[in-house]
């Protein structure tokens, strides 16, 4: 019987840093500036959504690998999602690449495009001279 409160309990605290990284700012939970979210588009199909980013390193090197994620919510605050970002992102410094995510939550293809917010946060980077770094 205590197993189901300790699953309870993982699984608030799950969803409590899923809503954490969601946010506008990634806080302490990684990096909000070395990429940033220039552009987006969405498509609907048949499963949710098909959504092109377009991002941008805003960094003073190289990125040639990347743990980051890209989150939306609505001006309200409601959260839409959250998805991890390719890991094998290439991008020099100050350069845009593009890149997909496929997403069951249509809403980022529907009319209310206009009022979602995009944030990238990154968590760890591996820069072109081999450095990696954590946040």
């Amino acid at each position: 019987m205590m197993m189901r409160p300790v699953f309870l309990f993982s699984l608030f605290c799950a969803f409590a840093i899923v809503g954490a990284a969601s946010a506008s700012e990634c806080g302490s939970r990684g990096n909000g500036d070395l990429l940033t979210l220039e552009e987006w588009s969405a498509e609907a199909d048949a499963f949710g959504a098909n959504v092109l980013l377009r991002l941008t390193n805003q960094g003073p090197a190289a990125i040639r690998m990347v743990d980051a994620t890209v989150g939306f919510e609505d001006q309200l605050g409601a959260e839409v999602g959250i998805w991890a970002l390719d890991r094998d992102i290439s991008i020099p410094p100050g350069e845009s690449v593009e890149t997909r995510i496929s997403t069951f939550e249509a809403r980022l293809a529907n009319g209310a495009r206009l009022s979602m917010i995009g944030t990238v946060c990154v968590h760890a980077a591996v820069f072109g001279d081999g450095t990696k770094v954590v946040y």
